[in-house]
This record gives C-alpha cells, sequence and structure tokens, in this order.
C-alpha cells in the first residue's frame, strides 16, 4: 500500500494508538493516516514553520510531538499536538535554540533532543526550556534511543555514540567503529544497540561492554532509518532506495542474507514497525509505503 499527499520529502513516522500513523515532512507538514486501511490522510497539522525531521509519540498516547529545524539547523522548536481530538489542537512549543534532528521519549516523561549545535537537551512536557543540556559531541546529533535500563543513546554526524545516565547528565561510554555520521540508532529486542551511518553499515554494539557485535554491510549508499522488529530482526533503509530485513537474532547461525525490499524511486529517511509483522517507509519520493515482511 502505497500513502499519497505529501508535497515535501517524508522524514520522520511515528505509531500512535489505534493503528494511526504520524508522517512528518521537509514542507512543515504532519500528515496522520489509517495504517490498517490506507486511503487519504485522516488529519493535517499545518504550521510549522520549518522542516519536519522528527516525531515521538508521548506516553499518553494522545500527544505526538514534532521536532523541527529551519534550513541551516540554527533554529529549531518542539510542537506538541492533541491528537485525540478532532481535528488535532496544538497544545504549545518549545524553542530548543537550534534545529531539531531527533527525538526520543524517556521513561521518566521526559523528551530528549538532539540537536544541529552537537547537544541533547532533556526537556520536561509542558515545560519551557531544557531541564538538562548533554555535551560532548563535536557535530550535530541525529539519532537517539534509549536503552532497556533507561541509559540514552545518541548518534552523531561525528561518526560516535555516546550513551548517557540521564539522572546524573553525564556520559558513561563512546562507542566508537564508524568512520563517518551516524544517522539512525535502535534497540534489539535483546538489548543490542543498532546504529546506520553514512559509511554504508549497520553496526550491532553490545552496550555493556562497549564493544561492536557485528557488522551489517549491504546497502551501497547512507544508512538513514532503522526499526527494531518485534521478531528480533532489524529493518535498514538508505539512500539507495531499498530496504533491508536482517536476521540478526542470536541464536541464527551462519547469518542468513537480509530480504530487500525495493520500490521506493528515492532515499528512505524513516521506518516505523507496523502491527501485524507490517512496517512503513517514508521517503524523499513523498511518499509513505507500508509493506507486509516476510517470515
Amino acid at each position: 500500500m502505497v500513502l499519497h499527499g505529501h508535497a515535501a520529502w517524508v522524514r520522520s513516522l511515528a505509531l500512535l494508538p489505534g493503528g494511526r500513523l504520524a508522517s512528518g515532512d521537509v514542507g512543515g507538514n504532519v500528515r496522520l493516516w489509517d495504517a490498517t486501511r490506507g486511503g487519504e490522510a485522516t488529519a493535517e497539522l499545518e504550521g510549522h514553520g520549518g522542516e519536519v525531521r522528527a516525531l515521538a509519540v508521548l506516553l499518553d498516547g494522545r500527544r505526538v510531538a514534532a521536532g523541527m529545524s529551519d534550513g541551516s539547523g540554527e533554529v529549531g522548536a518542539i510542537m506538541v499536538w492533541d491528537t485525540s481530538v478532532v481535528p488535532p489542537v496544538r497544545c504549545y512549543t518549545t524553542d530548543c535554540g537550534a534545529g531539531v534532528e531527533a527525538l526520543a521519549v524517556l521513561r521518566d516523561g521526559r523528551l530528549a533532543a538532539g540537536c544541529s549545535d552537537d547537544c541533547v537537551r532533556l526537556l520536561g512536557v509542558g515545560v519551557g526550556g531544557a531541564t538538562a543540556t548533554l555535551e560532548g559531541h563535536t557535530s550535530g546529533v541525529g539519532a537517539l534511543a534509549e536503552l532497556p535500563d533507561g541509559t540514552l543513546a545518541s548518534g552523531s554526524y561525528d561518526s560516535t555514540v555516546r550513551l548517557w545516565d540521564v539522572g546524573a547528565a553525564a556520559c558513561v561510554a563512546t562507542l566508537e567503529g564508524h568512520r563517518y555520521g551516524i544517522y539512525a540508532l535502535a534497540v534489539l529486542t535483546d538489548g543490542r544497540l543498532a546504529s546506520g551511518s553514512s559509511d554504508r553499515s549497520v553496526r550491532l554494539w553490545d552496550v555493556a561492554t562497549g564493544a561492536c557485535a557485528g557488522v551489517l554491510e549491504g546497502h551501497t549508499d547512507i544508512v538513514r532509518a532503522l526499526a527494531a522488529l518485534p521478531d528480533g530482526r532489524l529493518a535498514s533503509g538508505s539512500d539507495d532506495s531499498t530496504i533491508r530485513v536482517w536476521d540478526t537474532r542470536p541464536t541464527t547461525a551462519g547469518g542468513a542474507a537480509p530480504v530487500v525490499l525495493e520500490g521506493h524511486t528515492h532515499k528512505i529517511m524513516a521506518l516505523q514497525p507496523l502491527p501485524g509483522g507490517r512496517l512503513a517507509s517514508g521517503s524523499w519520493d513523498c511518499t509513505v509505503r507500508l509493506w507486509h515482511l516476510p517470515s
């Protein structure tokens, strides 16, 4: 199924309760879809004033945070919408002082924002300004993921992944190995961390030791999107216009070749697992595609 309606590149995806899917584009619009039926968008959230580069659903399941950036990355904000009402209502906007490249919702309800000024900002929902700023990266932060123990992982264009104790606002480890910038992170069902990079590879990390536990190669361009699947597999989306589904389960012997999903005509910027063994992908071809994943 292909969802049409965006007039600009689709940069971000997020799953809402009830099978609804949110997609954000670089034209500043967010569309809500019924991911079970397809068809036209059920609502459009407008007026973001910049590229929507990240989406996250807050813990209450009703509100969606949209992270924005202007073209330069010098101006950015987070706009929060209540999607439980028709039409959706804008709740508030928080200025981040720099372009927002990534969002993650922490278990304590706060939002983590990866920003173009090399920082990660922690923000209380509904509270103006950051409650803490995590500094250490030397380039923009393009990816975030919370690990099972509450540690926050940040991936940067400086080619490193940093692990943070968000309570202490301190970096506890730096994972090095990628040759170029990191654009995507995902936490596998067994707790390992996956990172996608402009060096065209995906690395798997044992976060307890900080060691690289494997390298997945096959994409021919930047790996911009990752999604951990419920069955333990990993999906990766690339500028080569393909999605690869890797069997990353530790019990799988021999490292089976990935399944390659083709159909998009441009870069794949976002991936989102859906119920029922499906996957959503957002692309520079201005479409969202819904896939049935092979078993």
